[in-house]
C-alpha cells in the first residue's frame, strides 16, 4: 500500500486536478486536508503546530524559520522545500489611504506609515523589495503597523529586523477605524466594500498594479512568487524520491489544470485585462515550477529578506531547495 501523506493546502485551481484525482503522486497516496481554521490561518498554524506532512507555505516564512530555528523553533520548523509556485503575491495593490490624502503614489510612501497583515508576509516582502528596486525606498523609510501577530511564532517580536520600525497593534482593532483616526497614513487589504463605502480609497487603480509588477519583471526577473510547499525533512530521509514525486505532481496539475480551463482564464493568467498573448511576450510561461526558472525570482526573495531584516545570515538557491529538486 502507498504512503498516505497528509497535505494542507488552501484553495487553488492549479492543485484541482490532484485534488480529483486525475493526477496523482507516483508512489504516494496525497490526502488533501482543510488547514484548522481555514485557509487564512493556514501558515500560522504550520508555525505555532507543526503538525503536517506537506503543506502550502509562505516562502518568507520558510526562510525565516531556516534563519531562527535554533532560537524559537523548540523543535518545530525541521522542514524541506519543493519549488512549485501555483500562486503570486501581487496582493500588495489592496494599499488603501483615507479619502483627500496627500499620498497620491507609491513613491509618497516614504516617511508614512504603513498597516500590513504582518512584516514578515511574502507579499509585502515583495512590495519593499519592488519600492527598493524602483523607487529607492528602503524597509527604515517607513513605519510599519502588523494588524495581526503571526510574526510573533518566529520571534520578530522579541528580536525585531535592526534598524525597522514595527507596532504590533491589538487583535481586535478595526483596520479602518485607525486609518480614519490617524494611527497610520495607509493600511493594506482593505476589502471592496469598504473601498465602495468611500471610506478608504485605493492607491493606485489595477493598471497601476500591471505597470508596476512589468516594470519589477524587466528590471530584476522578479514575479513576486509567495508561496511554495513544504514537507517534513523526516519524510525525506525515510522515502528518498518523495520531494520529486511531489514536485513532478503539483507541475503535472498545473497543466491539466491549464488544458482544462485554457489560457484565457484565470488559472492561466496574471491580469484579467491582459491577453495570454501579451503575457507570455512579458513573463514567459506563468506559474512557472522549478529552480531554474524562478533562480532569479528566489534569490531577490532571499536578498530581500536580508535586506528587510527578516533573516540575518545569507541563504542561497542551492541550499535552500534540497538536492533532489534542484535540476528542475
Amino acid at each position: 500500500m502507498a504512503p498516505k501523506l497528509k497535505f494542507l493546502t488552501g484553495s487553488n485551481p492549479r492543485l484541482e486536478p490532484l485534488k480529483d484525482g486525475a493526477v496523482k503522486v507516483e508512489g504516494f497516496d496525497l490526502e488533501f486536508t482543510e488547514p484548522p481554521g481555514g485557509s487564512f490561518n493556514l501558515f500560522q498554524h504550520n508555525l505555532h503546530n507543526d503538525d503536517f506532512e506537506v503543506s502550502e507555505m509562505s516562502m518568507s516564512e520558510s526562510m525565516i524559520v531556516r534563519d531562527r530555528k535554533d532560537t524559537y523553533g523548540n523543535g518545530r520548523w525541521n522542514w524541506a522545500y519543493i519549488p512549485n509556485f501555483l500562486g503570486r503575491g501581487f496582493n500588495w495593490d489592496r494599499i488603501c489611504v483615507k479619502p483627500g490624502s496627500d499620498i497620491t503614489s507609491i513613491a509618497d510612501l516614504k516617511g508614512k506609515r504603513l498597516a500590513v497583515g504582518d512584516y514578515s508576509m511574502t507579499s509585502i516582502l515583495w512590495f519593499r523589495a519592488m519600492l527598493k528596486d524602483l523607487y529607492g525606498i528602503e524597509a527604515s523609510d517607513i513605519d510599519w503597523y502588523n494588524l495581526r501577530d503571526r510574526g510573533k511564532e518566529t520571534g520578530l517580536d522579541k528580536d525585531p529586523p535592526k534598524g525597522v520600525s514595527i507596532t504590533w497593534l491589538p487583535r481586535d482593532a478595526d483596520p479602518i477605524e485607525m486609518l480614519e483616526k490617524g494611527t497610520y497614513d495607509a493600511v493594506h487589504g482593505v476589502n471592496n466594500a469598504v473601498v465602495s463605502s468611500g471610506r478608504a480609497q485605493p492607491l493606485f487603480p489595477a493598471s497601476e498594479t500591471e505597470r508596476l509588477v512589468i516594470e519589477h519583471y524587466k528590471k530584476n526577473g522578479s514575479e513576486h512568487a509567495n508561496h511554495h510547499y513544504v514537507i517534513q525533512q523526516r519524510l525525506l530521509d525515510q522515502y528518498p524520491g518523495v520531494a520529486r514525486a511531489l514536485y513532478d505532481a503539483f507541475e503535472k496539475s498545473r497543466q491539466v489544470a491549464v488544458e482544462r480551463a485554457g489560457k484565457d482564464s484565470s488559472v492561466y493568467k496574471y491580469f484579467p485585462d491582459m491577453s495570454p498573448e501579451t503575457q507570455d511576450s512579458i513573463f514567459g510561461e506563468p506559474y512557472a515550477s522549478g529552480v531554474s526558472a524562478n533562480r532569479r525570482t528566489i534569490q531577490r526573495l532571499l536578498d530581500g529578506a536580508i535586506e528587510q531584516g527578516l533573516i540575518t545570515k545569507p541563504q542561497t538557491v542551492e541550499e535552500f531547495y534540497p538536492a533532489e529538486v534542484q535540476d528542475t
